[in-house]
């Protein structure tokens, strides 16, 4: 039944190993003895209990030298006894003194042949046994790495087997029918597993579990590829309808009063780079887990996926409005048009859904950080602000020694990606722009005021401020809304932290989450580098 699931699937290259939980599989015992067995062969057969490895080859040094001396001494004696009976055998009874002289010199170089016999035999014999014992020192530590590499592959199975079964979990909330054909393979994995083949069966589940989730819990990641419609695209043109949407009503509203100013104000957005914050992340969260629990693909974004979409953006997404006019002796007639716009997280969004246990799961699974830049991309948004893997070394690796900038740059990057909200900054990974520098300044051991425009008059006010030719890792930029009436000090309402080679790091409301990019707001428009600082460091 999996071969008629699976074959309709279009698969994708694997992106993340599967989610580990606490449950496992174990390895058969038998299987384990067997290893640990084969290991404790290879020893030599040496007895845990006796004398330590240098006594144990200084005795049978000992005892194997004292064997070959005496079988040399033993074989010398023979040759002497031979040799005086073959002297005594073929002298006759006249035999004179010269010959005698001469028997008496065979024997003596007899017995010395005889010694150098044993001394050599018993060098020979030590050298040997030494080489011997040293293999055996040898063998012994081989043994020892069988035994520790037959442990660690127990231990990476077990994990493996555990990341088989998390993934074929994750898997049956999708579909009953991927659960029959996990369960099918699991089945054939255990019998594997007694036949001694576990390791190559193991990783061919995992494998096809992988390829599972990919196809189905993560199949999002590639709507681009699949042939439908872009995601980044949609949500750009869902966007731009958007704004067309809040556009239209302000006209409206300052439409037919004599006014001599009109003032757009946007509430609830104080500290970030645009009017309203980018929650496409969370948008794409609900929307996969609603499409998924209920075992449709979310692969393609069709004509009705894509409308389903849009019902969920502006779910996630209300606008309210409310007018003020103001009569001010210098500036005439004001209109004061305030712009709510509510932009919910993906937890509110899977409440306002109604999500139930399988829909959370697989939306929690989704909001793990290590899907964080793989939502980014799909977004079209690049939290490495496009550079190469060489030049963000360039800017590490060019960061001064021993300096608090340092440190601060150092922990503003561990933030990368980390999602935008200013409700919940400072829950779990959220942040907005002045609650990252607030918390990097935090890690060096500097305090500063908690908003963009309370850090920015703090540096102002105590002469922290620098020019952008002294600007250093670690140093403070603030941006000016020029567009903006609300009133705050000098519409200071977004700030990032100067990373090093034209660089900065900030938690940017329109784009989602802590991005690096090109230094920005230099050339005017709606938004302007305002100062730049160095608070402490």
């Amino acid at each position: 039944m999996s071969e008629n699931i699976l074959k309709n699937i279009r698969t994708k290259p694997t992106i993340k190993a599967p989610r580990v939980l606490s449950e496992a599989v174990r390895i058969p015992k038998e299987l384990l003895h067997k290893i640990h067995g084969k290991a404790e062969d290879t020893s030599g057969g040496r007895n845990e209990q006796e004398e330590s490895p240098q006594q144990y080859a200084e005795n049978r040094i000992q005892e194997t030298a004292q064997r070959s001396g005496r079988k040399a001494k033993e074989h010398g004696k023979q040759a002497i006894r031979k040799i005086r009976d073959a002297v005594k055998k073929n002298t006759p009874s006249q035999t004179t003194k010269t010959r005698a002289n001469s028997a008496r010199r065979s024997v003596r170089s007899a017995r010395h042949a005889a010694k150098r016999t044993v001394k050599t035999t018993a060098k020979r014999t030590v050298k040997s046994v030494r080489h011997t014992v040293k293999t055996a020192r040898n063998t012994v530590k081989a043994s020892r790495r069988a035994v520790r590499t037959a442990k660690a592959a127990v231990k990476t199975a077990k994990m493996a087997a555990k990341a088989a079964v998390t993934a074929a979990k994750t898997a049956a909330k999708i579909t009953m029918a991927i659960v029959k054909a996990v369960i099918a393979a699991v089945k054939a994995l255990v019998a594997a597993i007694a036949a001694g083949g576990w390791v190559v069966l193991l990783v061919i589940l995992i494998v096809v579990v992988v390829i599972i989730l990919v196809v189905f819990l993560m199949g999002i990641f590639f709507a681009d590829e699949s042939g439908g419609l872009s995601v980044s695209e949609t949500a750009a043109q869902v966007n731009e309808d958007f704004r067309l949407a809040i556009d239209t009503q302000i006209s409206g509203l300052s439409a037919g009063g004599d006014y001599d100013k009109v003032n757009i104000i946007y509430d609830g957005n104080m500290d970030g780079d645009s009017d309203a914050v980018n929650n496409w992340r969370d948008i794409l969260i609900v929307f996969s887990g609603s499409r998924m629990a209920n075992g449709e693909p979310s692969i393609e974004l069709t004509e009705e996926s894509l409308e389903e979409l849009r019902h969920i953006f502006y779910a996630m997404n209300t606008v309210s409005y409310r007018t003020e006019v103001v009569q001010d002796t210098e500036q005439g007639n004001i209109l004061n048009i305030y712009v709510t716009i509510d932009n919910k997280t993906w937890q509110e969004g899977a409440e306002l859904f109604a999500f139930d246990k399988n829909q959370m799961q697989i939306a929690e699974e989704l909001a793990r950080p290590d899907y964080y830049p793989l939502l980014a991309e799909l977004l079209g948004t690049d939290i490495y602000g496009g550079m190469t893997n060489g030049e963000m070394t360039d800017i590490i690796s060019g960061l001064p020694q021993g300096t608090k900038g340092t440190v601060i740059v150092q922990e503003a990057l561990t933030r990368l990606g980390h999602p935008y909200s200013q409700p919940l900054r400072g829950q779990g990974d959220y942040v907005d722009c002045s609650y990252l520098t607030w918390w990097a300044y935090k890690q060096a051991g500097i305090d500063i005021p908690t908003t963009s425009v309370e850090q920015a008059r703090y540096c102002q006010e105590n002469g922290r401020n620098v020019g952008r030719s002294e600007l250093q890792p670690g140093d403070l930029v603030f941006w000016s809304k020029t567009t903006c009436g609300c009133g705050r000090w000098n519409e200071i309402h977004h700030v990032g932290i100067y990373a090093g080679n034209n660089q900065v790091i900030e938690a940017s409301s329109s784009k989602g989450c802590v991005v690096i990019q090109k230094l920005w707001g230099l050339d005017g428009g709606k938004w302007q580098v305002y100062s730049f600082a160095r608070p402490d460091i």
